[in-house]
């Protein structure tokens, strides 16, 4: 039953007009609230740095230490600034950056601007479970990344991991926030507010 349909039952005085609009209100501010709430606790638990060295080698069996980085720093009540820098296979990362915003139960980076080389917009979602902090970029039935332009040839953001354990508090807040990758997801996030 529709809210108009309900009001129109509901509502036969004036001051059953004013109760049904102050029950309105009270049920959006309480999903406000919620919503607000979950992406408090979900920030806490994400924020810090998540590193994870391992050995990377090359077709020609070339080996050398490789390290995935992820940085998450609170932005206000619902968005977080992320960083990911990711080496795969043969030396190939990816390397992105933006403000991401609490969306169902995850952060969703939305790029800014459309790629018109690979005629998309990169979409990723920024989850945590139990166990792992994950990134992706797969959208669509067959799953196909969304951000291949912040990637080398062999490598994607189409399913990510890193440990849970493996984050630690960012001890170089300042210079994070003083970063030319900082600075430019927060224009690019002040852009789209406008």
């Amino acid at each position: 039953m529709t809210k108009y349909l309900m009001c129109r039952i509901y509502c036969k005085s004036p001051m059953n007009v004013v109760s049904f609009v102050f029950v309105g209100l009270m049920t959006l501010t309480f999903h406000v609230h919620a919503a607000d709430s979950s992406a408090a606790k979900l920030i806490s638990e994400m924020r810090g740095v998540y590193k994870h060295r391992f050995i990377d080698s090359d077709t020609s069996g070339n080996k050398w230490e490789a390290e995935n980085i992820v940085e998450i720093v609170p932005f206000d009540d619902v968005h977080v600034y992320f960083r990911a820098y990711l080496e795969t296979v043969n030396g190939h990362n990816c390397h992105v950056y933006g403000i991401a915003a609490f969306e169902d139960g995850r952060f969703v980076y939305r790029d800014t601007q459309f790629n018109e080389i690979w005629k998309q917009r990169c979409t990723l979602n920024i989850s945590l479970t139990n166990t792992k902090l994950q990134l992706s970029d797969a959208a669509g039935v067959d799953g196909e990344s969304t951000c291949p332009m912040y990637c080398g040839a062999r490598a994607n953001l189409g399913n990510f991991s890193i440990a849970k354990s493996s984050r630690r508090e960012i001890r170089y807040l300042k210079i994070v926030k003083e970063s030319r990758q900082y600075l430019e997801a927060v224009d690019a996030f002040t852009q789209t507010m406008k």
